[in-house]
């Protein structure tokens, strides 16, 4: 067994070279790491003209026309770009009539182009033609069936005809048809399976039907099926890789199968494999304020983040295949290393693991500090941004 002496070791942490360092003695053992999110461009600034936010606080990304939807919070109106963000068009005026808004959250399209938003203190969700034109409304103030207190973030499943929005004040998801009838709720406020804390930011994984709710004052994501049932959750309070500080905006790639999570407090990106575990992470307080909602335009590789506080939209490129630069370590006995028998799911915590982990508070600590039995390796990381007081050097 080798081992690098200490002061070698604290020598290059010191310097912070620029660089990319590991140093693997797990026989067998390959790992890389990269990056490959980079800034492309950004839009906005503080205001009320056309392409100017007022606390911008979601965003998406509509596929079918190629357009780029924000909702300009405070400015009571949608703005719509186009993907490289010459503005196109807006829509709503403040007010509690048809097509008026009082601070609008997500806003969400289907195939067809129609718009979903969010009302949030109007209480209710309004539907849109691609134009801009008032088609439906439903919902009103309460904890009943089909009211809201603060509705947030908005999934349309057209395959099923549903739609689910996370009704953040009532700490639960409702479920409706595609004509605003209530089908079924769950949720309640909690830290336990199914229980939330503010649920903000929701994603659906179209092929496997499953649900991903960003529980965020709990610091942590939930993973449910179409029909509300919890399946297994992941994250812990923090900063660290797999760590939040009130996660709000969450986009599913089913082109690739990750999972994007703004992690808002922490200022960043975090993205994870679709079981949890974490892949890799972009941003800091040079980036962000508050980065509190994320869309993927999975055809050109391109991530869109609205940073609420700096009001703008802020582009990145996303690597086409996020897996291909991490490679996880594997060897003989990789397959006994004390995760479940497929090794896909070892980033979750599901409804049965968690009944035998309450009593371990270690057991929500970030994905990648598990241990292996079938030898040792140290990896060490050096980027050219600061390092992070969590990026240490792990023994495993």
């Amino acid at each position: 067994m080798f081992f690098y002496p200490n002061n070698i070791i604290e020598q290059v942490l010191r310097r912070g070279l620029a660089c990319l360092l590991f140093v693997s003695l797990f026989c067998g053992s390959n790992i890389a790491f990269g990056q490959g999110y980079d800034l492309i461009k950004k839009w906005g600034s503080l205001g009320v003209s056309e392409g100017q936010f007022n606390n911008p606080s979601s965003i998406s990304y509509d596929p079918s026309n190629k357009a780029i939807y924000v909702a300009d919070l405070e400015n009571n109106r949608i703005q719509k770009f186009d993907t490289d963000g010459n503005f196109l068009m807006k829509l709503g005026l403040t007010g509690t009539n048809n097509g008026e808004l009082y601070h609008p959250g997500d806003i969400e399209s289907d195939s067809s182009g129609n718009l979903y938003v969010a009302d949030i203190n109007n209480a209710r969700i309004q539907k849109f033609d691609s134009d801009g034109s008032f088609l439906m409304k439903w919902g009103s103030s309460g904890d009943g069936d089909g009211q809201f207190d603060h509705p947030g973030d908005i999934i349309v499943d057209e395959a099923n005809k549903a739609i689910y929005v996370t009704d953040i004040g009532n700490n639960r998801i409702q479920k409706f048809d595609s004509e605003g009838n209530f089908i079924t709720k769950w949720g309640s406020a909690g830290t336990g399976n199914g229980q939330f804390n503010r649920p903000a930011g929701m994603a659906m994984d179209p092929n496997d039907e499953i649900i991903y709710v960003a529980d965020t004052k709990n610091d942590r994501i939930q993973k449910f099926d179409k029909n509300g049932n919890f399946l297994s959750e992941w994250g812990a309070s923090g900063s660290g890789n797999g760590d939040f500080n009130k996660p709000t905006g969450i986009e599913f790639s089913s082109t690739n199968g990750v999972v994007y999570i703004t992690d808002n407090n922490n200022k960043r990106i975090q993205v994870f494999d679709k079981n949890g575990n974490f892949l890799s992470e972009w941003g800091s307080d040079k980036n962000f304020e508050r980065p509190t909602g994320i869309a993927v335009d999975e055809l050109n590789n391109r991530a869109y983040v609205n940073d609420k506080d700096n009001n703008n939209i802020q582009v990145f490129s996303v690597p086409a295949d996020p897996f291909a630069n991490l490679k996880y370590a594997t060897s003989e006995n990789s397959d006994n290393s004390g995760t479940s028998d497929n090794n896909d799911n070892s980033g979750d915590k599901t409804s049965s693991d968690s009944k035998h982990n309450d009593n371990d508070s270690n057991d929500k600590k970030k994905n990648n500090d598990s241990k292996d039995d079938g030898g040792i390796r140290i990896v060490l990381i050096l980027t050219r941004r600061t390092l992070r007081s969590n990026r240490e050097i792990h023994m495993i």
